[in-house]
């Protein structure tokens, strides 16, 4: 099986040089070996084969494997795993619980998940990530990523096309979907640029890790482009896990990809002032978990106990991006 990356779906502010893109190639990467486990299969795999030409990105080969193999529970767990961005009501989870989730990773390339569940910590931390969530949708490419390409406003749409975030999935509320709409307008934008404005963008992931019984990091143990891909294989399995134990995952990652653009793209299409804020936020973050200086975050997310969607977005059909050759 070989794994290519068509740049074309993710060209975006947060897809800083792939990074994001091989978060979710990653993911890919172990909902494979997790499905040929359970068929019966072992896995080789190769990560970018073809060295500094990056398209292809993984090269999987498959042998008949001689004793039995236990990725039976997670194969299930594969078709389970949304991101569910229901407000429920906040709960403690166990101890038993994070250290399985942790576990879980433990032989990942040197992946790590650090569970943040101090409640002042995460309120901390959950300003943070709200005001990158504002200075992307601020951000004219962002603002561009976030209501023309990823958003779905209506059912034709939504069909139609079968990817992207439709916008009853966000757990917003009517007069926050409403706001939304008016953000979409590209002279509302520009006009809270110029006031320095958009505060109101902050509310929901404000409002979102308030209930949430835990924030989450996964890092790896330095920057690399492999390293992200190595990474997203850790996302998922921890995804995967926290599904099937019936515990809610959402992705609240924007600030890591802001970051990997001031740090590692010298703030490459971003002008002077928002690339000062994101200094801020990367100076606010390390000041908060100073531990982290010496890692590479690449993921950030919320766990919590929330009813199951009733909506969840539609994804084209596997035949759009799988070609079978004899």
């Amino acid at each position: 099986m070989f794994i290519f990356h068509d740049a074309h779906f993710s060209h975006s502010l947060l897809d800083f040089n792939n990074l994001g893109s091989y978060i979710a190639i990653g993911a890919v990467v172990e909902n494979v070996t997790i499905k040929s486990s359970a068929l019966g299969f072992s896995t080789k795999i190769n990560y970018f084969p073809l060295g500094e030409n990056k398209a292809l990105a993984v090269q999987i080969s498959f042998k008949k494997a001689d004793g039995a193999l236990s990725e039976n529970k997670l194969e299930a767990a594969i078709g389970m795993r949304l991101t569910n961005r229901n407000i429920g009501a906040k709960q403690i989870l166990s101890n038993n619980f994070y250290e399985q989730i942790k576990q879980s990773i433990s032989l990942y390339n040197g992946a790590k998940l650090q569970i943040i569940d101090n409640e002042q910590l995460m309120a901390r931390l959950g300003k943070i990530l709200a005001n990158a969530e504002m200075l992307r949708i601020l951000h004219p490419r962002g603002h561009y990523d976030t209501f023309t390409h990823e958003l779905r406003w209506t059912q034709d749409e939504i069909y139609q096309k079968k990817d992207g975030l439709d916008v009853n999935t966000l757990g917003a509320t009517k007069p926050e979907i409403a706001a939304f709409k008016i953000a979409a307008d590209g002279k509302a934008i520009d006009f809270l640029r110029e006031i320095k404005g958009g505060n109101a963008f902050t509310k929901m992931v404000n409002r979102a890790v308030g209930v949430s019984s835990a924030l989450g990091i996964i890092t790896m143990p330095a920057y690399s482009e492999l390293n992200f891909l190595l990474g997203g294989r850790a996302v998922e399995r921890v995804w995967l896990e926290s599904n099937f134990l019936g515990v809610s995952f959402q992705p609240i990652a924007q600030l890591i990809f802001l970051l990997a653009r001031h740090d590692q793209g010298n703030s490459e299409g971003m002008d002077k002032d928002f690339a000062a804020e994101v200094g801020k936020l990367k100076q606010d973050f390390y000041q908060l978990l100073p531990e982290l200086k010496h890692e590479q975050p690449v993921f950030i997310f919320r766990l919590c106990k929330a009813d199951a969607p009733v909506i969840t977005s539609l994804r084209r059909p596997v035949e759009s991006s799988f070609i079978y050759e004899e």
